[in-house]
């Protein structure tokens, strides 16, 4: 069985090389973000990639680290991988900015007339209050 389109998130590679380093495939492309490393310790956070059929024609839309676009036709695949929400100022403003980023994206890829298809990481607990 094989997939079109593979959609990834957590890869924790620091750039382009690593991804091509660790992801092998044959007659596909990738299309990735970096991780991004915040400390001197522990391992990169974040990391998102789509894997691609060669022939598929697409278009890679590359928003932040934690949301990226895919156009395959009048379809967007919207590639999340939001940070975990610890109620903390610093962590609500990121959480706030990502929601409002996917938000706008969803309202423009609608606007373009385009399907809309979302998925990823979005480390929510919907039962917990905060």
């Amino acid at each position: 069985m094989s997939n079109s389109i593979v959609c990834l998130q957590e890869t924790w590679a620091l750039n382009q090389t690593k991804i091509d380093n660790c992801i092998y495939t044959l007659n596909k492309k990738i299309f990735s973000r970096s991780a991004k490393k915040d400390s001197d310790q522990g391992r990169p956070s974040g990391g998102i990639a789509f894997i691609v059929d060669k022939e598929l024609k697409c278009t890679f839309i590359d928003l932040d680290e934690r949301v990226n676009v895919l156009i395959v036709g009048n379809l967007a695949i919207i590639n999340v991988y939001l940070t975990y929400f610890d109620a903390s100022d610093r962590n609500k403003f990121e959480y706030t900015s990502q929601i409002e980023l996917l938000s706008q994206t969803v309202q423009s890829q609608f606007n373009k007339g385009n399907e809309i298809v979302i998925l990823g990481d979005f480390n929510t607990d919907p039962m917990k209050e905060n």
